[in-house]
């Protein structure tokens, strides 16, 4: 099983860390979770969200008010325009 936020970002052309802000904006969420293992040991064991394809190529077109070209093109460390929309709501 892959890495659904980041299978996310791959679709949209984002960073991964902007899956966050997706998900604390409230305009994508989990239509279940997975349990995925490293290693042999049961504490390698984390949660992974599984999100729809759908929903994730849909947020574009549902939120035409985010510049998305601009977004893709935020550098790696860099502060998330999407940060700035959490602000705003808050």
């Amino acid at each position: 099983m892959g890495n659904p936020p980041e299978q996310a970002a791959a679709r949209l052309g984002v960073y991964q860390a902007d899956s966050e802000w997706r998900r604390r904006l409230g305009w994508i969420a989990p239509v279940s979770w997975g349990r995925v293992q490293f290693g042999a040991s049961k504490t390698g064991a984390v949660d992974i969200p599984r999100l729809n394809a759908g929903h994730v190529d849909d947020l574009p077109r549902a939120h035409p008010d985010v510049h998305w070209a601009q977004l893709r093109t935020v550098g790696k460390g860099r502060c998330s325009p999407l940060a700035g929309l959490q602000a705003q709501l808050a």
